[in-house]
């Protein structure tokens, strides 16, 4: 199975939004949430450690992608990166209908869940979804 190639998709996607106004409101919002929550999981499993965060996500729906990856990390003890990413990229790729800013999203959380399992320092989180979403050039 070969790796997703996100840098590509998301590429093509600013590609098509070329500034700022390119994004509606409501998807600046959902990107600036979604980089938000991934960050506040983030310094939960730093400060608190990974177990922790079981606990925080009690109140987020089953169905949820962040929790249901996020748990796996905590209770199936994944060691491999590699193995994870290609869990969750195939899940999103059997996902019918995504536009590009669905895959976008996915992307932030999938990169979050990544660095958050190898122990990352959340502002290390933080300016890798950051620059994902090129939040510095104004594109959130």
């Amino acid at each position: 199975m070969g790796v997703w190639d996100y840098k590509r998709e998301t590429t093509m996607f600013f590609q098509k939004k070329k500034d700022a106004s390119g994004f509606t409101k409501n998807e600046k919002k959902t990107l600036l949430d979604t980089i938000n929550v991934m960050i506040t999981y983030a310094n939960i499993a730093r400060v608190e450690g990974l177990l922790t965060l079981n606990e925080f996500l009690d109140d987020v729906p089953d169905e949820n992608f962040a929790k249901k990856y996020l748990k796996v990390v905590i209770e199936d003890c994944i060691f491999e990166t590699q193995v994870l990413r290609e869990m969750m990229e195939t899940e999103v790729k059997g996902i019918d209908g995504l536009t590009p800013f669905d895959v976008l999203e996915f992307q932030l959380i999938i990169e979050a869940i990544l660095l958050i399992m190898e122990g990352e320092n959340p502002k290390v989180v933080q300016d890798t979804l950051n620059e994902m979403v090129n939040v510095s050039n104004g594109y959130a």
